[in-house]
């Protein structure tokens, strides 16, 4: 099976983080869009899932307390890291890396790769 546009986008993020383990571009209601990872297949989408559901939890608890907006939850456990981001609207993104792979350069990569992300999508 070929590689999608937006899972070629999401391979990028894997040559330029030697840590990354999966990359998942999903919507609001927790539906894989697409995907790229090491990881099994339906690990790789129910993590997603799970931080959407997170995020969006996050999301309207702000909302409620009027104290502002959500952009983007970083998780820890003992062997793995997280970052899930807002690409659109109702477009969310989540990545999982080994522990200690979350760095300044990482972030610089997300931002140019939710913009590739977000031209792909509109």
């Amino acid at each position: 099976m070929s590689i999608s546009p937006i899972g070629e986008i999401l391979q990028i993020l894997s040559n330029n983080c030697s840590e990354f383990e999966a990359a998942v571009l999903y919507d609001s209601e927790g539906e894989t869009i697409d995907y790229y990872s090491y990881l099994d297949p339906f690990t790789t989408r129910l993590l997603a899932a799970h931080h959407g559901i997170l995020f969006s939890s996050l999301r309207r608890r702000l909302k409620w307390l009027d104290v502002g907006a959500i952009e983007m939850i970083e998780l820890q456990s003992e062997a793995h890291e997280s970052i899930t981001l807002t690409v659109e609207d109702e477009y969310l993104l989540t990545i999982i890396i080994r522990r200690g792979g979350n760095t300044t350069q990482l972030h610089e990569n997300l931002t140019s790769l939710t913009a590739l992300l977000r031209n792909e999508i509109a």
